[in-house]
Order: structure tokens, then C-alpha cells, then sequence
């Protein structure tokens, strides 16, 4: 049993743990008077070590305090315990989180996802007009609870919360070279970081409306893999997974999840417009206003669909359609090298079997630079994510040991030779980073110019082959007694009607 239960916290009663996490401990208290249930965090004791963290603990829970809002946890109380642990005091909720949702439901009703996407909005956009950043927003920290007969979602832990006032960034209380959040949920510019704004937020929860649908976040896997997917891939559009997704939410989801901040929405209460009125659309079957979308990718950014094809995509078997008109072009091709064999005059088939072979000889080629191109763009793509692999490494280790260091006030010169590697590092991040923008510019011209070299020859083979088909109709007649010509002319016939089928 926890040593804390039966500790008295003015008139309340610590009498159940009902949770614990990275921050500390929850429990459920009762109230001697007033016979209601409260949850009180109590903060681990090495959070209070060090005055500042105090200092920081103080200024979040007045600012969390401030912020009565019905999709909000409620904070009624805070102080220290005798002790010297920390401890807040909220409103006992009885419901599930997103998380425990999700485990048992992999993808919710478009409906249900719009309902609770609205709710988190609009407590997201009051609290920033109060100027309270979350900046850890995932699906453990909402509650769904049930209230007047209707599901309530209800957002806890803006203990990472930072205020926008000038008087808190007058005095940083932060800390320099840590990094508040969660990496599934971290938006490119906290990993970077940079000044956090209330976009982070907008982010997350682009990041949670995902995982809501799909079932999982766009990217996964190890920190420093899914800290680099932030920073530059693209995700896969959800509809890549599940295709009942509305055009709408889908492009509300990618915009919340532009690298570039100010490409984002401006507030959080625009999420929610537009939420509550796909479900209303839903509901009345009126359509609803379209979201704006962003024109191209930012630069850097690259896209985990389709912007350059993927090594696996170069080598990939054609599909039925491309099957078909490769089909079709060779018997076309052997019908009319038949009919030049059994004496056509005709100078303009002749004329246009070699316009097509020099386009076949030109396509060969400009396909093998293309692909060359490409390979050396993977080249250097998988070079580029080893050296921000390397350096992301090495911050994350000397972050860890500053964090360590100066919770036990070590030496200033130590500290600080601390700060000026870290600070090293970032600037050598940056600069790669700077470095792999600048040469994917130069791949994506490259690789452009490659790619409408290849539609013009393929329009110009496609124009031939259609003339060609035309003039070799013209003879049919007049060489329909060979039995071989009838076969071919056949051959050629099916796989047009499977060509103008497939495509």
C-alpha cells in the first residue's frame, strides 16, 4: 500500500491510488465536509529539489488554475506537502482515456472522432486566449466522461503547460536544452528548439486526430527515428488506410500537420468550426466549406506517399493498364513489320517506324539517368538521416546528463561546457539541415526535368502508335486473305478493347 494513503491534505483524505506516470502519483481523495471525491497529483520529490522547479511548478498551477472551461479539468487546489512534495488538487473524473478507447476500438466512427476533436479544440482555444499552452496533448491526457447523458471530453496535464504572458518569459524557468513533451506528439519546432507558440498544440492535435482514425500515429517507432519523421517526412494521408474519411477532415488533418508553423490553423477554435460542422453535414446531408489547402509541401519536407518514388517503386511490376498498352504496342508493332514484309507501300508507316524506335532508344536512356538520378537521391537521403541521426543521439545523451547535473548543482564551468556542446550540436543540426534543403532543391529539379522529359517522349510514342494503328486499319482489307495477317490483326484488336477496358 502506498505510504501515502490516509494523509490528510486540509479536509481532504488521500484514500485510493489510482494512477502513476512520469510525474508522480494520483490519488483519490474524499472531503471530510463536503462528501465529494477529489484526485490529487502528488509530484515526485526530485521535481522540488531545486528552487526554480518550484518556482515553474507555482506559476503552471496558477495559470492551470485560471482555466474553468467544461473540456477542461478543473484544478481547485495546490501546495507542498510537509514533506516538501508538490501536490495539485483536481476534479475526480470516472471515465476511460482516449488511450484505453483506442485499445479497445483501433479506429472510432468519423461521427465520434469529429465530437471529440471539437471539444479538445475549444478547450485548446480557450486556453490559449488565456495564455496557456499544453504542450503535451496526447490520447492519455483526455478523459471521455459521461455527463447529462452525453460523452464529455476532458483534458488533463497542463503541468508542461508554459504561459505566453511577458511577465513568465521575462524569467526562464524552463531551463535550457530540455525538451518538454512527447516525441509521437512533438511538433518539428519543440524538437528543434525553438520558441514554442500555442502551433504546437494545433500539431498534437493533428497528430491525435490521426490516431484516432488509423489507429496508430503517422510515425512510430524508436525516438530518434520518429523525431526525424517529424521534422521532415510527410506523413501518409489517413485515407491511405481507411477510406471512409471525409475530404474534409482529411485535409483538416494535413494542414494541423505542416512542418512550417505558419501554414497551420491560426487557432485552435477554427479546428473546431469546421469538426462541428462535418458532423452537422453528416447529419443533414449539406456540404461542408472546404478546407483551405496548402499548395505544395514546405521545403525539406518530404512526402511519405508519392514526391520521388521509393527504391521499391523503381523496380515495381507495371500494372494492368500499363501491362495492356505495352501489349498492344508490340503486336501493333509485329502486325505492321509483317505488313512491311508482304510488300505494303506506305512511305508515312515506314516514315513512323523509325520516329517510334529513335523515341524507344531516347526513352532507354533518359530512364536510366532518371533512375541513376534517383538512386543517388536515396544515396543520399539515407546519408543525410545518418549524420541527424548521429547528432539527434548525441543531443538527446548530453541533454539527459545536463538535465542530471544541474538537478544536483554541479559545477558552473561544468555546466556550462555542457551548454556550449549543446549548443554546438544544434547549430551543427542546423546546418545539416540547411545542407539537406539545399540539395534536395537541386534533386527535385533534377528529378522534374527527368520526369517531363519521359511524359513528352511517351506523348510522342503515344501520338505514333495511334497513327500507326490508323494506317495499318487502312490495309486490312487488302491483305485479309493471309491467314497469319487475319491472326495478327486480331491480336491486336483484343488487346485494344482490353486497353480501352482497363483504362
Amino acid at each position: 500500500m502506498s505510504r501515502y494513503i490516509g494523509t490528510k491534505i486540509n479536509r481532504l483524505t488521500l484514500v485510493e491510488l489510482i494512477g502513476r506516470g512520469g510525474m508522480g502519483e494520483v490519488y483519490r481523495a474524499v472531503h471530510d465536509v463536503l462528501e465529494r471525491d477529489f484526485a490529487v497529483k502528488i509530484l515526485k520529490k526530485e521535481i522540488h529539489k531545486e528552487p526554480s522547479a518550484v518556482k515553474r511548478f507555482e506559476r503552471e498551477a496558477r495559470a492551470a488554475s485560471r482555466l474553468a472551461h467544461p473540456n477542461i479539468v478543473y484544478l481547485s487546489d495546490f501546495g507542498m506537502l510537509s514533506g516538501g512534495e508538490l501536490y495539485i488538487v483536481m476534479e475526480y473524473l470516472e471515465g476511460l482515456s482516449l488511450r484505453q478507447i483506442l485499445r479497445k476500438n483501433v479506429r472510432l466512427p468519423i461521427d465520434k472522432v469529429c465530437t471529440y476533436l471539437a471539444q479538445a479544440a475549444e478547450a485548446l482555444d480557450f486556453a490559449h486566449r488565456m495564455g496557456v499552452i499544453h504542450r503535451d496533448l496526447k490520447s492519455e491526457n483526455m478523459m471521455i466522461v459521461e455527463q447529462g447523458g452525453r460523452e464529455v471530453v476532458k483534458l488533463l496535464d497542463f503541468g508542461l503547460a508554459k504561459l505566453l504572458t511577458s511577465e513568465v518569459q521575462k524569467v526562464s524557468v524552463t531551463g535550457e536544452g530540455e525538451i518538454f513533451g512527447t516525441p509521437e506528439a512533438m511538433a518539428p519546432e519543440q524538437i528543434s528548439g525553438e520558441r514554442i507558440t500555442s502551433k504546437v498544440d494545433i500539431y498534437a492535435l493533428g497528430i491525435l486526430a490521426y490516431e484516432l482514425l488509423v489507429g496508430k500515429p503517422p510515425f512510430t517507432g524508436n525516438v530518434v527515428k520518429v523525431l526525424l519523421e517529424h521534422k521532415r517526412t510527410i506523413p501518409k494521408p489517413p485515407s491511405f488506410f481507411r477510406d471512409d474519411i471525409p475530404k474534409p477532415l482529411e485535409r483538416l488533418i494535413m494542414k494541423a500537420l505542416e512542418k512550417d508553423p505558419n501554414r497551420r490553423f491560426d487557432t485552435a477554435g477554427e479546428i473546431a468550426e469546421i469538426c462541428w460542422q462535418i458532423v452537422n453535414s453528416r447529419n443533414s446531408g449539406k456540404s461542408v466549406p472546404s478546407v483551405e489547402e496548402s499548395p505544395v509541401p514546405a521545403t525539406g519536407a518530404i512526402h511519405d506517399g508519392r514526391q520521388h518514388p521509393t527504391e521499391g517503386e523503381q523496380t515495381r511490376k507495371p500494372d494492368s493498364g500499363e501491362m495492356a498498352l505495352l501489349q498492344w504496342r508490340e503486336a501493333l508493332w509485329q502486325l505492321t513489320d509483317l505488313l512491311v514484309q508482304r510488300g505494303i507501300r506506305d512511305e508515312r508507316i515506314s516514315e513512323l517506324l523509325r520516329l517510334i524506335n529513335e523515341k524507344e532508344e531516347e526513352l532507354e536512356s533518359v530512364s536510366l539517368e532518371y533512375r541513376s538520378v534517383l538512386n543517388e537521391y536515396h544515396e543520399f537521403e539515407r546519408s543525410m538521416r545518418e549524420r541527424e541521426s548521429r547528432i539527434i543521439h548525441a543531443l538527446i545523451s548530453l541533454t539527459s546528463v545536463y538535465n542530471v547535473r544541474r538537478l544536483a548543482f554541479d559545477e558552473p564551468e561544468e555546466m556550462e561546457d555542457l551548454e556550449f556542446q549543446i549548443n554546438t550540436l544544434r547549430s551543427s543540426l542546423d546546418r545539416v539541415d540547411r545542407e539537406r534543403i539545399s540539395m534536395e532543391n537541386e534533386y527535385d529539379s533534377r528529378i522534374l526535368h527527368l520526369s517531363l522529359q519521359l511524359d513528352e517522349i511517351d506523348d510522342d510514342m503515344e501520338e505514333g502508335y495511334q497513327e500507326l494503328d490508323e494506317l495499318v486499319e487502312y490495309a486490312r482489307k487488302e491483305f485479309s486473305h493471309s491467314p497469319i495477317l487475319r491472326e495478327m490483326y486480331a491480336k491486336v484488336d483484343r488487346l485494344r478493347n482490353i486497353l480501352q477496358h482497363v483504362r
